[in-house]
């Protein structure tokens, strides 16, 4: 095995798929787990030294009661090339979430097509080109740790979530 391939480990339904890292991949997750109840994304990778994000996005995560099999954090590789919009929605539509959390403005805006403000954004579920799954937007931890006073915001955004995904749970 090649040292400087790096291989990701995908559980899926029971059965161990060894899947090597595409360089070329425009949406990246330490595990992918295709078929999920939620696609949580952001616009780079939390890293370590970043405690207090990640312990926020634990928190928010914590909010909608999902199981850890249930959901999958990515992060987009590059927002600044507009080619990169129909790559990203055709890696979403491949890993088939039944959901998808969107982190912060930019990255809304982006996969959105849309200027509106984030508060704007946040309000209603969006759907790209029409397309299930249901997109919904929020704060990104780095917006919540500076400012905190928007974590009442960000916590109506997940109540709306989990509701969504409680409704699908029944449908």
């Amino acid at each position: 095995m090649n040292a400087s391939l790096k291989y990701y480990f995908l559980n899926n339904m029971g059965i161990t798929i060894w899947m090597p890292r595409d360089p070329s991949a425009v949406l990246i997750s330490d595990q992918p787990i295709l078929n999920a109840a939620l696609l949580v994304l952001l616009p780079q990778k939390l890293h370590q030294e970043q405690k207090e994000q990640i312990k926020i996005l634990t928190g928010m995560l914590k909010v909608l009661e999902l199981g850890t099999e249930e959901w999958c954090v990515a992060w987009v590789r590059d927002l600044t090339e507009k080619s990169q919009h129909t790559l990203i929605v055709q890696s979403i539509n491949q890993w088939s979430p039944y959901h998808v959390l969107v982190m912060g403005e930019a990255l809304a805006q982006f996969l959105l097509n849309d200027s509106k403000s984030l508060d704007e954004l946040r309000t209603t579920p969006h759907s790209i080109f029409g397309l299930e799954p249901l997109l919904q937007v929020t704060y990104h931890p780095a917006q919540l740790e500076k400012s905190p006073e928007n974590k009442r915001k960000s916590y109506q955004d997940l109540l709306r979530l989990k509701l969504q995904i409680s409704q699908a749970r029944v449908e």
